[in-house]
């Protein structure tokens, strides 16, 4: 019986996969990014650098109307287990929504998606230790990360 038991568990693991079992590195990567999911259950996961600052890859799970999304990259800090989801590049429309914000909340949100796409690129690199064809819009981001207010809303009202 016990040996059964203990075979049991093995094919387990074989089955799912070690890296979904909770206790691992990329088992809690799960669990966290899964949070910022509408279907958390539905995820596929693809992990692509577990390094000793950070755990890195890519979740496609189902949006609201129960499609699928398409692949996200995400980066997990393994030391604050804080997760970066990467919803796209920054780009001029975004400086105009910001320009144009209803309220301090609806700003602040914004605000933080532009931060995200502009700084993903590096942290990546960073945390992931390689390079990935990450989608950056030099335009919006090189005035954005050197925080030149006049650069960004010209930008935003000239296009």
């Amino acid at each position: 019986m016990r040996r059964t038991a203990i075979i049991g568990v093995a094919l387990a693991a074989l089955v799912t996969g070690c890296d979904a079992m909770p206790g691992t590195v990329q088992g809690a990567a799960k669990s966290h990014v899964g949070e910022h999911l509408v279907d958390r259950y539905s995820a596929r996961y693809r992990f692509i650098a577990t390094t000793k600052v950070a755990v890195c890859g890519s979740v496609n799970a189902k949006n609201r109307m129960g499609a699928y999304s398409g692949d996200s990259l995400f980066i997990f800090d393994r030391g604050s287990t804080d997760v970066t989801i990467f919803a796209g590049p920054a780009s001029v429309s975004d400086l105009r929504r910001l320009r144009y914000a209803d309220g301090d909340r609806e700003a602040a949100e914004i605000w933080q998606e532009i931060e995200t796409a502009c700084t993903f690129p590096k942290r990546w690199l960073e945390g992931c230790g390689s390079a990935a064809a990450i989608p950056y819009d030099e335009q919006v981001c090189t005035p954005w990360l050197k925080r030149d207010n006049a650069a960004i809303f010209d930008l935003a009202e000239r296009y």
